[in-house]
C-alpha cells in the first residue's frame, strides 16, 4: 500500500534495459480501496510477468475498486490508537 494515499509511483520504463528486454511489458493489476477516512490505497491484485522476473515496477493498472465505509485506513487507525493510548 502507498502511505501517501496517492496512486502508486510509476517508474520510468526503459525498453532498452537488458535485464528485462526479453520480458514482455505488461501492467501490474491493482485494486483501489476507498476508506471511511476518505484516504485511498492501492493493493496489488496480481503482479505482471515482467515484475515477477525483474522486480522492476511498471505502470499500475487499476482493475477493481473496493469500498470500506466502516473502516479507517491503517494510518488513521494507528493515529487514533496512539492518541487514545491504546495499543
Amino acid at each position: 500500500m502507498f502511505g501517501n494515499g496517492l496512486r502508486p509511483p510509476v517508474p520510468p520504463v526503459n525498453f532498452d534495459d537488458p535485464i528485462g528486454s526479453d520480458v514482455p511489458y505488461a501492467m501490474c493489476d491493482y485494486t483501489q480501496v476507498n476508506y471511511q477516512c476518505t484516504h485511498v490505497r492501492y493493493t496489488v491484485k496480481a503482479w505482471c510477468v515482467r515484475y515477477q522476473k525483474t522486480h522492476a515496477r511498471c505502470p499500475p493498472n487499476v482493475v477493481a475498486t473496493e469500498s470500506r465505509p466502516n473502516e479507517k485506513c491503517g494510518n488513521c487507525k494507528a493515529s487514533t490508537a496512539g492518541a487514545s493510548g491504546a495499543k
